[in-house]
């Protein structure tokens, strides 16, 4: 599937096509359309929740970078050493291209600001885009097996969140 626009990769992406993964995966020249996406998925949950000041629109996007950096390094990690198969070759670039684009639901963040549709959009959004992330791991990955993919993603965001907490404790920051 040769995708010509961006916006069509992220059409793709919301449809979960392993093709667009798998486009977006051999093509370096994709990375900022990969951060972009991410960025406007931060932006767009940060407008859903009501956020109107730009300096913490800013640090939203900002903050959603560095975790998807993180949940992304801690699962090439945790996929390319613990749970390779005998066909994964991937880099860790590859990862955070196909991954940048499972943000794609995000966009969808911002019908969370409708009145009672908070609840409702952050769930299905934050499922969907779980489901979009597994399948970008997957095929960047070359993975057989969803589970295996599904294993890996949870392990890492499991561990992301943990070392989130930890930080924010240590600088004094909420949740902790």
């Amino acid at each position: 599937m040769n995708m010509t626009s961006y916006t069509q990769r992220l059409k793709g992406a919301l449809k979960l096509k392993k093709e667009v993964f798998e486009e977006v995966e051999a093509n370096p020249e994709l990375a900022g359309q990969a951060l972009l996406t991410v960025a406007l998925a931060s932006l767009c949950f940060g407008i859903g929740g009501g956020i109107t000041n730009p300096f913490y629109l800013v640090l939203q996007i900002v903050s959603a970078s560095l975790g998807w950096f993180l949940w992304v390094y801690i699962t090439y990690w945790i996929g390319t050493h613990w749970w390779a198969e005998s066909d994964t070759r991937c880099s860790f670039k590859e990862l955070m291209r196909t991954t940048g684009f499972a943000f794609a639901p995000g966009l969808f963040q911002v019908f969370a600001l409708l009145p009672l549709m908070e609840f409702p959009v952050r769930v299905g959004v934050g499922i969907w885009t779980l489901f979009a992330f597994v399948i970008a791991v997957r095929q960047a990955l070359d993975y057989k097996s969803t589970a295996r993919a599904f294993g890996v993603c949870a392990v890492g965001w499991i561990a992301m969140q943990t070392i989130t907490l930890i930080v924010s404790g240590l600088l004094g920051g909420p949740g902790v």
